[in-house]
């Protein structure tokens, strides 16, 4: 059980800290919830202590080192392109409730990558593929300034330098 206070990942939400685990005005048979409040936001998510399913997309972040032995084994790799956009799209609706900053991070390069081939095409990515990079993009730079200390606008230098982006 996660304490008050805990920053932990959560599925598609990111990092989030356990602000509360108690009942709530809509618990039912005194079911008991964790109320996780993602980073930077004021928002809440509810999700039930006893659900198996939705406990299992909270994990502690990863250490410092974790984290960069995570993001150095991911360096210069990319998912496999699936052309048809709608099992892509729920491909990488996968990687993003995996909450595993090593595919999330194939993620980005993959549709870093995509962009640049259909930019020198003079096109863009569908729009559903922007929005997947903006949410991984949002979970794992949220998870490397967590952990690491680097604000969002050092972070490309920061994957640069790990000889990952590319």
């Amino acid at each position: 059980m996660y304490e008050v206070g805990t920053r932990i990942v959560y599925g598609s939400s990111g990092v989030c800290e356990v602000s509360a685990v108690c009942e709530t005005e809509f618990s039912k048979n005194g079911q008991v919830y964790y109320t996780l409040t993602p980073v930077g936001t004021t928002s809440c998510v509810y999700v039930p202590v006893d659900s198996e399913p939705l406990t299992a997309r909270m994990r502690p972040l990863y250490t410092p080192d974790a984290l960069r032995e995570a993001l150095s084994s991911a360096g210069g790799e990319r998912l496999e392109w699936i052309d048809n956009a709608h099992l892509r799209g729920k491909y990488f609706q996968e990687v993003l409730l995996s909450c595993d900053p090593a595919q999330m991070f194939r993620l980005v390069q993959t549709l870093y990558h995509r962009a640049q081939m259909l930019a020198e095409r003079g096109k863009k990515n569908l729009m559903a593929d922007e929005a997947i990079l903006k949410k991984a993009e949002r979970i794992l730079f949220g998870e490397i300034s967590e952990v690491l200390g680097i604000g969002r606008e050092e972070l490309p230098a920061f994957l640069e330098e790990l000889s990952c982006l590319r």
